[in-house]
């Protein structure tokens, strides 16, 4: 799913800082830093456990919760329960 971000000055030059680190302590080989990838590597791979053992049941919540927010009274509920809908192609 494609989405647009637009930030703010102070926010593109907080995340250039971020990169320029990450660039400057896998150039200078830092232990730290290979600490920090095995840990990316870790919680991806824990998050696909987690999904294989538990996206069934997820997605029947899921469904669930926006079936209840498209028979809420709030207008506003109904609505966004009603984009996510389309969005998703599911039945009501």
């Amino acid at each position: 799913e494609k989405s647009i971000v637009r930030l703010d000055k102070q926010a593109k030059l907080s995340r250039a800082q971020k990169v320029a680190v990450f660039t400057v302590a896998k150039e200078k080989n830092d232990p730290l830093f290979k600490k920090l990838l095995t840990v990316w590597r870790m919680e991806r791979f824990l998050e696909a456990q987690l999904l294989k053992k538990y996206g069934n049941e997820g997605m029947r919540r899921a469904k669930k919760a926006m079936q209840q927010g498209s028979q809420s009274k709030s207008n506003l509920v109904k609505k966004v329960a009603q984009n996510l809908q389309k969005q998703l192609n599911t039945k009501q």
